[in-house]
């Protein structure tokens, strides 16, 4: 019998149980990742406005689906997403990290300073520079938080400090 004609099924064992899809379905993990694709393709013609759904976008296992999502919260200036996107700025994927970097510029104000000054006590380097430029770009509005660093015990902290305040 030919491929086309027979019915094929694969067999996979995982421990003592024996699971089985058939060849021509995709597996889960493509679904989700198609299923992704598709929502971040809506979100950004602008069919989805929850914020919630962008949120959950985050945790997808497709890079450009998280990219997407962080795209979607920075244009709608999302602030009840900073911690989130936040966190994002140590996604594996540098595209994810950028996008993360430029959504929480574009929010901007406090709040986002608050959440990205714990970067500059980072082993990370990566991450010492994000929080810097970040903290540059909001401008004014990241100085209350800037000028509490100045006191800090971390001479490193105090020294990235004064430089965002001179540039």
């Amino acid at each position: 019998p030919s491929r086309e004609s027979a019915s094929f099924t694969a067999r996979r064992c995982t421990g003592s149980r024996a699971s089985s899809r058939s060849l021509s379905e995709p597996p889960p993990e493509a679904e989700k990742i198609q299923e992704n694709a598709m929502r971040a393709r809506y979100i950004r013609k602008g069919d989805m406005e929850n914020v919630n759904n962008f949120v959950e976008m985050l945790s997808s296992v497709d890079a450009g689906v998280r990219r997407d999502a962080c795209e979607s919260l920075g244009d709608r200036r999302s602030v009840e997403s900073v911690g989130e996107l936040a966190a994002m700025l140590s996604d594996v994927d540098p595209g994810v990290r950028e996008a993360a970097l430029n959504a929480l510029t574009a929010i901007g104000g406090r709040k986002v300073a608050e959440a990205v000054a714990p970067l500059l006590k980072s082993e990370s380097a990566i991450k010492r520079n994000m929080g810097v430029e970040i903290l540059e770009l909001i401008g004014a509005d990241a100085f209350p938080v800037i000028a509490g660093m100045l006191n800090d015990n971390d001479d490193d902290v105090v020294k990235f400090a004064v430089d965002i305040i001179a540039n």
